[in-house]
């Protein structure tokens, strides 16, 4: 073989090797099924229609299939961060999301523009997570990444520091999630994960650490009620209180009102102040009120995004909180079934 054609067919390998993979073009194919799906069902004129459409959401298995088998057969592909960061960003329950965390701790770990799926980790169980998000660290010199990579730790950090029930244990895990945060904030201020700053997260998280566990004394809330008066949660200093935010945008929501109705019908000659922070807009919000009127007080925060919910770091809904009389957090989403019990808790605490 000439020295000429040896030279063509290097020349034709590194150009393939250059090429994009077409990963995007096999996640918005899924995407747009999806899309599709959710407008058929938006559309749907019965609930039969609906559940069936509901039924029928287009599998990402076969999807995670092709986009694993085209990373192992383009492993050089300048566009492989997209594979990597949709398998770990929405198919990680899938066998494929699994491997493609695999290849990042072996093989990838130094790869510009995974900082999605790092951060993504933050979800992930911690022995499964971990291995990929130390090799970041120690491989990476890219600000996005590593950024992402110190939050999922000091997520898993944040976690183990909620549910310990061991002080030291607890103490440990609290110290080592404020450090992580504080390095993000201090060290990567500029990065920006999916446009959102992720100081602004690490600082929101910080906060939540210090001023929303259990045991901090909680902020303070003001706002209006649907009759547009203002009140504040210091109001009910001398009370127990529960504080739900919620929606009518919640279905889950729905299935809690019943039940706190009766929880205030039950203790309605204690002192208990079950108080609300409603995540719709303004105006849905007042009329869902009026058509369906709760035994409690409510702040109106005009968004999931409004500023108290923004305060309180929400990331779910509904998400519960029992307060004692002085103001400090009892419990933080405690089960539904032990409510009554945290309630008779916070009615034994001394007011401050």
């Amino acid at each position: 073989m000439t020295r000429l054609v040896l030279i063509l067919i290097a020349t034709q390998a590194f150009a393939s090797a250059q090429e994009p993979a077409g990963f995007r073009s096999r996640i918005d194919a899924y995407e747009s099924s999806v899309r599709a799906n959710t407008l058929r069902i938006i559309e749907a004129k019965t609930e039969e229609e609906r559940a069936a459409l509901r039924a029928s959401i287009p599998d990402s298995r076969p999807y995670a299939t092709e986009v694993l088998a085209l990373i192992q057969s383009h492993p050089t592909a300048p566009d492989l961060a997209d594979g990597l960061n949709w398998l770990i960003t929405q198919c990680i329950h899938l066998p494929e999301g699994t491997s493609a965390l695999n290849l990042i701790t072996q093989k990838y770990a130094a790869l510009p523009g995974i900082a999605p799926a790092l951060k993504r980790l933050e979800d992930v169980e911690p022995a499964l997570a971990t291995p990929a998000l130390e090799a970041v660290l120690k491989s990476t010199a890219q600000p996005d990444e590593k950024a992402a990579a110190l939050y999922a730790l000091a997520g898993h950090h944040f976690r183990a520091f909620e549910a310990s029930t061991d002080t030291p244990t607890r103490d440990a895990s609290r110290e080592r999630a404020s450090q992580l945060l504080q390095q993000i904030i201090t060290d990567y201020p500029s990065v920006r994960i999916q446009g959102f700053p992720l100081a602004d997260q690490a600082a929101a998280l910080l906060f939540e650490i210090t001023h929303l566990s259990v045991g901090a004394i909680a902020p303070e809330i003001t706002g209006k009620d649907d009759k547009d008066q203002p009140f504040k949660l210091s109001d009910s200093r001398g009370r127990a209180v529960l504080l739900v935010f919620w929606g009518d945008w919640c279905h889950g929501c729905h299935g809690l009102q019943p039940i706190l109705a009766e929880l205030a019908a039950q203790l309605k000659d204690q002192p208990v102040s079950i108080l609300g922070v409603n995540t719709d807009d303004p105006a849905t919000a007042k009329k869902a009120l009026a058509a369906s009127p709760v035994p409690w007080r409510c702040w109106l925060d005009g968004s999931t995004s409004g500023p108290i919910t923004s305060e309180w770091n929400l990331r779910h809904f509904p998400t519960l909180y029992v307060l004692g009389k002085d103001g400090r957090i009892l419990a933080k989403d405690p089960s539904l079934s032990d409510l009554r019990s945290w309630l008779e808790k916070a009615l034994a605490t001394p007011a401050s």
